[in-house]
Order: structure tokens, then C-alpha cells, then sequence
């Protein structure tokens, strides 16, 4: 059975299967290096699009029937395909840069069963979660007992929220969705 790795690649024979979080940094790495390199050949393109005018004053309008007609409709039309090609490698580097960015989140957020940590980061998270339950549930008996958000330490946003959830359900504090006992 053959198999379509490269013996120097990582998981080759002899190695390890790679973790999740490295496949993901992986991905990450390749994604910025796409990035990079669509945006090289956008400044390319770029560069290429003004080489194709470059002896054309702008402006200059297609002289029809003189000699110089055919050779200004070809520069033309070269400026324009160069032009698209630079915008086209500029959106998919912008593309690349975007998916790479989400990766990154993606590992920074994520706890996987293969990290070496797991547990310890699973039960800091267990730990976060039923603090701000907490938290939100002080913050519903106060506004239920005072019937206002005076006196609660809440930013500017929560207040907002607050606002916008008694508008849209009828009810005051936090949904009982987001504070699940």
C-alpha cells in the first residue's frame, strides 16, 4: 500500500500522529503564506499594469486611424488584465489573511483532547463560566428586587444588552438562555 506522504514530511513513517492544535498551526502557517505570496504577485501585477501604459500620457485619447491605434488598444487592454490580476491576488491575499486570522482565534480559544493541559484548561474554563452565572444571576435579583440597573458595576454594553432584551422580551435582566442552570 502506498501512501501519498512525503517521508519528510511531518507524520511521515516513524513519526508521530500530529496533535490537533499542530495540524491547526499548520494550516495557520500555510494560510499566511499564501497570503504573503497573492500579495507579492499583486504588487506585481500592479507594477506590470503601469509598465503597460507607461508611455502613454493619461488621458490621451485613441487616435483612430493613425498607426498608433492597434499598439494603444494592446497597451490598453494589457493595463486592464494586469489590473484585474493585481486586484484579484489583492482579494485573495486579504482572503488568505482572513482565514489564517480565524485559525489563530480558533487555537487560542479551543481546548483539544490531545493537548497535554486539557483537563487543567477544561477546569479553568468550568471555572469562568460558573463565575459569570453567578454574576449574572446577582445581577437579575437585584434589577428583579429594584427594578433598575443603579447601583450594578455593568459597562456600557451590558446596560445596552439589558436595555435591548426588556425591549425584545418583555423581561428584565439577562435571558434565562444565557444563564443556564
Amino acid at each position: 500500500m502506498t501512501t501519498n506522504r512525503n517521508i519528510d514530511e511531518p507524520g511521515g513513517p516513524g513519526t508521530p500522529k500530529p496533535t490537533y492544535r499542530e495540524r491547526g498551526e499548520r494550516r495557520m502557517g500555510k494560510r499566511e503564506e499564501w497570503a504573503e505570496k497573492r500579495d507579492e504577485k499583486g504588487v506585481s501585477a500592479s507594477e506590470k499594469a503601469g509598465q503597460a501604459v507607461e508611455g502613454i500620457p493619461p488621458g490621451q485619447p485613441i487616435l483612430a486611424g493613425h498607426h498608433s491605434e492597434a499598439g494603444h488598444r494592446r497597451a490598453l487592454a494589457r493595463h486592464a488584465a494586469a489590473m484585474r490580476q493585481s486586484f484579484e491576488h489583492s482579494d485573495m491575499a486579504a482572503r488568505h489573511a482572513q482565514a489564517a486570522e480565524t485559525i489563530g482565534r480558533q487555537l487560542n480559544q479551543s481546548i483539544y483532547s490531545d493537548d497535554v493541559d486539557a483537563a487543567e484548561r477544561l477546569q479553568q474554563r468550568i471555572g469562568q463560566l460558573e463565575a459569570e452565572r453567578e454574576r449574572i444571576k446577582a445581577i437579575n435579583a437585584h434589577i428583579r428586587k429594584t427594578g433598575s440597573v443603579e447601583g450594578l458595576d455593568l459597562s456600557e454594553n451590558e446596560k445596552r444588552d439589558l436595555f435591548l432584551a426588556a425591549q425584545m422580551n418583555g423581561t428584565k435582566g439577562y435571558p434565562l438562555t444565557r444563564c443556564k442552570t
